[in-house]
């Protein structure tokens, strides 16, 4: 896209490129609500049209510049949030290679997760059972996703609210977007107990701890 088409469109969003954002995935979801791939198709045009413009974002920009190339071995990635109210939460998520985000879920939230850089594989789950008294989850394997730049997936409140994010390229930037604000005192992990291939239609046992610092996503 030239340098004068990108103005224009900047021109357009004006100054609120976020709220805007978000409004659109509102919009879209509470249209869409009971038909998933007409949702993905309005989800999909909303990213492609402002792509570019998020991309050009001051605030993104910075967040980019401050990330860092390489991996922290004691944390599950990066991040730095973009936009916060009190219906969202966006955040930039660095993800790398060799170094997969685990499974996680997002209590009382829901959203995507789109990818700005790189190349991202995204694992999705559902919980079938779980044990309050000692954490042990049964899950679904739900889906496999890689995904390049401006491929998004998405979760909701009920089903394949779990995922887990691993980077194929040695970073990948994700913007997570988070529909209200996850309730991060109840987000845990899903570490499995059992040794298996992700295969999507069968089961995995897990451990779920709770998240004790929030990692953005």
């Amino acid at each position: 896209m030239s340098e004068t088409a990108q103005q224009l469109m900047t021109d357009v969003w004006g100054e609120d490129t976020w709220a805007e954002f978000v409004d659109g995935i509102h919009a879209i979801d509470e249209h869409h609500t009971d038909h998933a791939d007409d949702r993905q198709e309005a989800l999909a045009r909303l990213i492609e049209e402002m792509y570019p413009v998020l991309l050009t974002d001051p605030t993104l920009l910075q967040a980019i510049a401050s990330c860092p190339q390489s991996s922290d071995p004691t944390r599950p990635g990066w991040w730095s949030t973009l936009y916060e109210s009190a219906m969202s939460h966006i955040a930039l998520v660095a993800v790398y290679q060799g170094q997969a985000m685990p499974l996680h879920d997002h209590p009382g939230s829901h959203g995507l997760s789109v990818v700005l850089t790189g190349r991202a594989q995204v694992r999705q789950a559902s919980i079938a059972s779980l044990n309050p008294a000692n954490g042990v989850a049964q899950i679904n394997l739900d889906s496999v996703e890689k995904m390049e730049q401006q491929q998004f997936s998405w979760f909701d409140e009920s089903q394949s609210n779990l995922h887990s994010i691993e980077a194929m390229t040695p970073i990948a930037h994700i913007l997570a977007v988070h529909l209200p604000p996850i309730r991060r005192q109840e987000q845990a992990y899903y570490f499995p107990l059992e040794t298996k291939q992700w295969l999507p239609g069968t089961s995995l046992t897990t451990k779920r701890v709770r998240i004790r610092n929030n990692f953005g996503h």
